[in-house]
């Protein structure tokens, strides 16, 4: 049977996780690592559409600004 992979996934914080698999999975079965990997891609994507597209929305607009920088 073959599998169908998927792309890889276009995301800024997508290295970072990747490497922390990677660094997990020298004591994980492939299926085990196969399992993270899905999960980071699930994470990944859900900030990507959901969280991300939330704050994008936020009313008023998220500030680019820190308050604490602002009370200085």
């Amino acid at each position: 049977m073959k599998r169908w992979r998927r792309p890889p996934l276009q995301h800024p914080l997508a290295p970072v996780f990747a490497r922390a698999v990677e660094s997990l999975s020298v004591a994980l079965s492939p299926g085990t690592e196969r399992m993270y990997n899905i999960a980071v891609r699930s994470f990944l994507v859900y900030l990507g559409t959901g969280w991300m597209a939330r704050m994008r929305t936020q009313s008023p607009p998220l500030a680019t600004t820190s308050g604490l920088l602002l009370a200085k």
